[in-house]
């Protein structure tokens, strides 16, 4: 009877993922991870040929559909990325030494490790403050990443409070989380 079920959530887990994109594979797993594995170890995106993984990671295939979804001798693109248990080993895993690099992880940590769609700028900030590496005004490498061509934040809403003063709502664009991965895949 048990297996059963377990198959039958399998059914289900393969009928929702199959027609969706590498990137949204992604951050299902991810946001599945997080949501129903969150005492287990961190998990560990990979392809299916990827090196046997560090003793006490989990890893996962990006590539969850049926392999006949495929055109057999297809190429599968499947950088790994690591995801960190804390955002403090992941912001050093990443070697970010600069406030604007900081912040895209620290972005990159809420918007996908925590999947989260959009975030606030003074979570990024706590998020720093509490790893010791705060920003005197997180302002300046919001408006650098914004401004980079392609933008790597972009502002998605702003919330206008009775004395005029609003909270912006912001999100990392793909060339942001790009980066970010760039970041912590040289790490690796």
């Amino acid at each position: 009877m048990e297996e059963d079920r377990e198959l039958q959530a399998m059914s289900q887990v393969n009928a929702a993922l199959k027609d969706l994109s590498e990137e949204e594979l992604y951050r299902v797993m991810q946001w599945a991870a997080n949501k129903y594995l969150q005492n287990t170890a961190p998990l560990k995106l990979a392809g299916p040929t990827a090196v046997a993984p560090p003793a006490g990671v989990i890893v996962a295939s990006a590539n969850t559909v049926d392999d006949a979804d495929t055109v057999e001798g297809e190429a599968k693109d499947n950088e790994e990325v690591r995801v960190y248990a804390t955002f403090a080993e992941m912001l050093d895993a990443s070697g970010a030494n600069k406030d604007t690099e900081r912040f895209l992880i620290a972005a990159y940590w809420l918007q996908v490790t925590k999947a989260q769609p959009s975030w606030k700028s003074f979570e990024i900030n706590k998020l720093l403050k509490d790893t010791g590496n705060q920003v005197e005004n997180i302002g300046n490498p919001l408006r650098s990443l914004s401004k980079t061509k392609p933008a790597q934040v972009i502002q998605v809403s702003k919330n206008t409070t009775s004395t005029g003063k609003g909270s912006k709502t912001l999100k990392l664009t793909t060339e942001g989380v790009k980066k970010a991965e760039q970041m912590l895949n040289r790490g690796q």
